[in-house]
């Protein structure tokens, strides 16, 4: 991923295990992940005409970080993936996802959260959660979404 989420990371971490005297007070769980896949794909640039399958393999290996308290929580999840096509190996490519999720109650019934979300990738179909794009060409593009919100729950139900 990039520099400034590192940075990012590195400051949130520190802030949040300074939060508590005792480190004791956290529950970290690191969860490796391993995703192998191979797919067949009969329209690899969706395009109307002139169209190209391929087989593509991909190799995902991943990680996924949870540090939890009661009152905090820090969440990683990310994984590069190296897709390898079979026929049109131009198309060969690194694709990342990666998602940060922040978690911090401050008081009994008031939360914040914040996540970001960044995608990396070529492919002709744009992952979205509220759409699904299709793209006319396979230049890589970035995403990079962040959301905030505060929580206020009125009363104990």
């Amino acid at each position: 991923m990039q520099k400034p989420l590192g940075i990012f990371l590195t400051s949130v971490i520190s802030v949040m295990l300074m939060s508590y005297p005792a480190v004791a007070d956290y529950h970290i769980e690191i969860t490796p992940i391993m995703s192998i896949g191979q797919s067949y794909d009969d329209n690899i640039d969706s395009e109307s005409r002139d169209e190209k399958s391929d087989y593509v393999t991909t190799i995902s290996p991943g990680i996924k970080i949870e540090i939890d308290s009661h009152k905090n929580g820090l969440s990683l999840d990310y994984a590069p993936t190296w897709a390898r096509y079979h026929q049109y190996k131009d198309n060969n490519a690194v694709r990342q996802t990666g998602i940060l999720s922040l978690r911090h109650n401050f008081e009994k019934y008031v939360r914040f959260d914040l996540q970001e979300s960044y995608t990396r990738s070529e492919e002709s179909i744009e992952a979205d959660r509220e759409t699904q794009r299709i793209r006319r060409s396979r230049d890589i593009y970035e995403r990079n979404d962040v959301i905030a919100s505060i929580d206020y729950q009125f009363g104990p139900e």
